[in-house]
């Protein structure tokens, strides 16, 4: 293998890890979201029910 390909083959495998972690980045991003809002819901519910 030549220089210019392993240089290709690193140029790639970094990109890939670039990808892999904003990729997991988001998702964890996206289920602390989504959690926040479902503890925000239930709050607003079980104050409801304790006020009717």
């Amino acid at each position: 293998m030549d220089e210019a390909t392993s240089a290709r083959y690193e140029a790639e495998a970094r990109r890939a890890a670039a990808m892999v972690f904003w990729g997991d980045f988001f998702k964890i991003l996206g289920i602390l979201l989504t959690s926040w809002q479902t503890y925000v819901f239930a709050f607003v519910v079980w104050w409801l029910a304790r006020i009717f």
